[in-house]
């Protein structure tokens, strides 16, 4: 559960829809099967690119990357399988959410967002943070890949369908 505390200050909670007060982030419930099987509901961050999904607290920087306002999804309702099976050498998370931009409402149509994230730990276990402050010893490398589709016209509009993928690679080694 996190809330952004906001101090008279009008904040975004979904496109269009102007906010003043206490703003709710995540809420959310996980279940862990074990043997890499999990399973998340509620809502939380869609899991499409990897700077949206390092927290706050595992950034270096203060402020995320400009492309990721563009092309990265920000947190909404949805359920996500997920888990990282053969000993964190593998992660991946199969996820049906709203739209991926419709935090604290419901869907402005009848429509889910559908995707996938698979992601190769190939040295080390790469997790979701950026920079080195512990100064590995040995190289983390990891290949990240996703997928996202989602149809966003209404009838009688034409249909807008959508398929974003997205890309990337982890490195970190000796800070």
């Amino acid at each position: 559960l996190e809330f952004e505390a906001l101090s008279g200050v009008t904040s975004l909670v979904a496109e269009g829809v102007a906010h003043v007060g206490p703003n709710l982030r995540d809420v959310n419930i996980n279940y862990d099967f074990g043997n890499g099987i999990e399973i998340q509901a509620g809502q939380f961050k869609v899991p499409f690119t990897f700077d949206t999904l390092v927290s706050d607290s595992g950034n270096e920087f203060i402020d995320r990357t400009i492309t990721d306002d563009v092309f990265g999804l920000e947190r909404d309702l949805g359920v996500n399988l997920h888990g990282r099976p053969a000993d964190g050498k593998f992660d991946y998370s199969l996820h049906v959410m709203n739209e991926g931009i419709n935090r604290n409402t419901f869907n402005n149509n009848d429509e889910l967002l559908v995707g996938s994230r698979r992601v190769f730990n190939l040295l080390g276990d790469h997790r979701y943070t950026t920079g080195d402050p512990e100064y590995s010893k040995e190289p983390d490398l990891a290949v990240g890949i996703a997928a996202n589709f989602n149809r966003v016209g209404n009838p009688p509009a034409a249909d807008q369908s959508i398929i974003a993928t997205t890309g990337d690679i982890a490195y970190r080694h000796l800070g």
